[in-house]
C-alpha cells in the first residue's frame, strides 16, 4: 500500500469544538475553526453548510432518535467525514491528479440528471448558497477523490492470485464486519484496514450526508 495514504489515514488533526463562544455584547460573531486538518482550516460556517440540512433531513425522518447523543453523534460523523475529504484532497494534489474540464462538465450533467428542469437546479443552488463556479468546483474535487481512490484500490490489486484475492476480500469484510483479524501482521493489518475504508468511500452513496444538491428529487 502506497506509504503516503497510510501517513494521510494517520494524520494528525486537531479539532476544536464547533460552538461558539460568546463575545462582548454589540461584537459581531466571527468565524471559527472546526478542525485544522495538515494545516488547512474547516471553518465554522462551511460545516453549518453541511451538517444544517443534514439534521434538519435526519429530523424529518420517522422515529428518528432525537436524542441529545445521537445528534452529537451525527455531528461528530459529518465533522469526520469533513475532515476525510480534506485528506483525499490533500493527497490528490501531492499525487497531482487532474480532472479534465469534460469530466467535469459530466459529473455537473448527472447532478442535474435529479432535477426535473433547470429552474429547479438554479433554485437548489441558490438554496446551497453556491454560485455556478463553486459548485462546479465541488464536482471537481469529488471526481479528483474518486481517481486517487481507484488509483490505490487498483495498486493494491494489481495482478494478484486468486487465492490471495480470496484472502484480501475474507480480510476485507473481516474489517467490515467491525471483527478483528487473525494471523496478520500489523503492518499488513493497518494495510487492509486502509484498503477496507477506501472501498467503503469508492461504493458508498456519492450523494452522502455532506455531499452537494442531494437532497435533490423531490
Amino acid at each position: 500500500m502506497n506509504k503516503r495514504i497510510q501517513g494521510l489515514m494517520a494524520a494528525s488533526v486537531f479539532c476544536f469544538c464547533a460552538g461558539m463562544q460568546a463575545g462582548k455584547a454589540g461584537a459581531e460573531v466571527v468565524d471559527k475553526t472546526v478542525a485544522v486538518v495538515n494545516g488547512e482550516h474547516i471553518l465554522l460556517s462551511e460545516y453549518k453548510k453541511v451538517v444544517d440540512p443534514i439534521l434538519e433531513q435526519y429530523k424529518q425522518t420517522p422515529k428518528a432518535d432525537l436524542s441529545d447523543e445521537k445528534i452529537k453523534e451525527l455531528k461528530s460523523k459529518v465533522l469526520d467525514q469533513m475532515i476525510d475529504d480534506r485528506l483525499l484532497l490533500q493527497e490528490a494534489k501531492k499525487q497531482k491528479i487532474t480532472v479534465s474540464k469534460r469530466e467535469v462538465e459530466e459529473g455537473v450533467k448527472q447532478v442535474k440528471t435529479r432535477f426535473k428542469d433547470e429552474d429547479e437546479y438554479k433554485k437548489e443552488l441558490i438554496k446551497e448558497g453556491l454560485s455556478e463556479e463553486k459548485f462546479y468546483k465541488r464536482i471537481e474535487d469529488q471526481l479528483k477523490q474518486i481517481k486517487l481512490i481507484d488509483a490505490q484500490v487498483k495498486s493494491k490489486l494489481a495482478i494478484p492470485s486468486s487465492e490471495s484475492v480470496k484472502k484480501l476480500f475474507d480480510n476485507v469484510k473481516t474489517i467490515a464486519d467491525g471483527k478483528e483479524l487473525v494471523d496478520v501482521s500489523t503492518e499488513d493489518a493497518k494495510d487492509i484496514e486502509t484498503l477496507a475504508k477506501l472501498i467503503k468511500r469508492k461504493y458508498s452513496e456519492l450523494a452522502r450526508v455532506r455531499h452537494i444538491l442531494i437532497r435533490s428529487g423531490k
